[in-house]
């Protein structure tokens, strides 16, 4: 059986001296590939994490894997990976999807707002507050948003998902439930610079985020690249 799709590649490790094994979402969810290391360099170049590719795979019945046949870059991603800040972020993303999309089922809706929202982000300008957008959006997609019941005094409470009134609040907690309450109703690249979150608030929103996601949606404690990205883009 031969299966053409797009996809997402979300690791590669090297199974023997020959082959590796590559992990891959596409529209019927992540699946595990097999692919010779040394007949096309090309190809395994392009199977970094986190790049989107087309590729042609063929299930054989001695093995459970299906074998790639065909890998090619999606021209999209001319330059994605050659600007520090976007390199950080493609890190923590690979983290946050690795973990979420692990034994991911076929999903087309969920797979083409991240195959989508991923070529934007290698052919648009660098947004700072990006990864925020992102696990905002994420979470609308997998049906676990943020309640965005905002009022003034009102600060965001993780536990319960939703906005409440606090009676004593810290200016940084009523900062960040205005950006938070913002960010629910802005489009994944801003085109006002106006609205992009200050860096001052972006690894506290940030810290919010990933408690909320721990709590309502799965655990995304012990990201290794969270502390790259914190000082890469806490300007």
């Amino acid at each position: 059986m031969i299966e053409k799709s797009k996809g997402i590649v979300l690791n590669k490790i090297q199974h023997t001296d020959n082959k590796n094994i590559v992990k891959i979402y596409s529209e019927s969810g992540t699946n595990a590939y097999v692919m010779f290391k040394g007949s096309k360099s090309k190809q395994n170049n392009a199977l970094q994490p986190m790049t989107l590719i087309n590729f042609c795979a063929e299930k054989r019945t001695s093995t459970q894997m299906a074998w790639l046949k065909e890998v090619e870059y999606d021209a999209s991603l001319a330059g994605g990976y050659y600007q520090l800040p976007k390199a950080a972020v493609c890190m923590f993303l690979n983290d946050v999807l690795y973990k979420l999309l692990q034994n991911a089922g076929e999903d087309k809706e969920l797979f083409d707002f991240l195959y989508e929202t991923l070529q934007q982000f290698y052919n648009q300008p660098f947004v700072p507050d990006f990864h925020l957008r992102f696990l905002i959006h994420c979470s609308r997609e997998l049906g676990n948003c943020p309640m965005d019941n905002f009022q003034e005094n009102y600060v965001f409470n993780v536990q319960s998902a939703c906005f409440e009134y606090a009676a004593k609040s810290t200016i940084v907690q009523q900062e960040m439930a205005v950006c938070l309450h913002n960010l629910l109703h802005q489009d994944m690249f801003p085109s006002d610079k106006a609205d992009i979150v200050p860096p001052h608030l972006r690894n506290v929103l940030l810290n919010c985020l990933l408690e909320f996601y721990n709590l309502h949606i799965i655990d995304l404690s012990k990201i290794q690249s969270l502390d790259i990205l914190k000082t890469v883009l806490h300007d």
